[in-house]
């Protein structure tokens, strides 16, 4: 939905993975930029470290990196 990102109003963490072959990371990028507010974070992992569609790999950090946003 067009709208979204402007009615985002609390702490936000995009994870997109940087060779993910379903969705480009561009539009996670258009995503957060629209979000109106400062607190917001785009991680964008490399393929390296698991940035695929799945994002297995680097579970852990997502679920560290949610936590601290939440905190």
């Amino acid at each position: 939905e067009a709208g979204l990102p402007g009615r985002i109003s609390m702490p936000l963490l995009v994870v997109h993975g940087i060779a993910d072959e379903v969705i480009p990371h561009a539009v996670s990028t258009r995503f957060v930029d629209q979000v109106p507010h400062a607190d917001k974070e785009l991680w964008l992992v490399e393929a390296e470290a698991g940035g695929d569609h799945r994002l297995n790999r680097p579970i852990l950090e997502v679920w560290r990196r949610m936590d601290a946003r939440i905190g």
